[in-house]
């Protein structure tokens, strides 16, 4: 027997009141306090979350099913205090594990399949000079104790207790700012979905010019590097 428990409060607001000019990513960031669905067809859970944010939503229906993925299909999720779009993204993978996400674009909140939603490709740019500075390290003199322990007490130790030849900073190899640059390009692309690299044989890419990094890639990318919602 299906049933639906739903008891939501939007935090600070009171109840389920949205107005209607509120922005699509305000309505996601509200915190549910409570959120219970128990085999729940997957149509009749983004129904709520339609009726309850009273945003603008688009349900892709025919990319949905297209991906096998049935309006029917049985959610059941048991959370509490998290935002919306925390319960929006956990109802998805109940219904269909690694094939639905949701993306907000201009006011609108779209439900659509993951292949389709990386297809689109989003530019933004990011400015990473701090990450590039070099921190010189400054090297003291090296004690030298030697000679004292080799009980070598006729000769004192070349230059001192403190040596003076110590290595300095200046004999290291110093890195390069594109070269740091590209350890960060890589450090992005072997953490934040691989596979969808142009290095990997993906589509989206990276590139560095003068202190920022031109990032063309799917909207979740560039939510993973912080970049904005929409």
């Amino acid at each position: 027997m299906r049933f639906l428990t739903i008891v939501l409060f939007l935090l600070l607001v009171g109840p389920v009141v949205v107005a209607a000019q509120t922005p699509a990513k305000s309505a996601l960031q509200k915190r549910l306090p409570e959120l219970s669905l128990k085999d729940v067809a997957l149509e009749e859970a983004l129904a709520f979350f339609q009726d309850a944010t009273q945003a603008n939503w688009f349900i892709n229906w025919h990319a949905i099913e297209s991906a096998g993925v049935l309006r029917d299909a049985p959610v059941t999720v048991k959370l509490r205090f998290v935002p919306v779009h925390v319960a929006l993204r956990t109802v998805l993978e109940s219904a269909a594990p690694g094939l639905l996400t949701f993306e907000v674009d201009q006011n609108v909140i779209t439900v659509t399949t993951r292949k389709r939603s990386e297809e689109k490709m989003f530019v933004r740019i990011y400015p990473v000079q701090d990450l590039l500075v070099e921190i010189p390290d400054f090297r003291g003199p090296s004690l030298n104790l030697t000679d004292r322990m080799t009980g070598a007490r006729n000769q004192p130790p070349q230059g001192g207790l403190f040596d003076s030849n110590a290595r300095t900073r200046d004999d290291d190899p110093i890195l390069t700012r594109s070269y740091r640059a590209e350890q960060l390009i890589r450090l992005i692309q072997t953490t934040i979905r691989p596979d969808i690299w142009n290095v990997n044989g993906g589509k989206a890419r990276i590139t560095f010019l003068n202190g920022y990094l031109i990032v063309v890639a799917p909207k979740s990318v560039h939510e993973a590097l912080g970049g904005p919602w929409d």
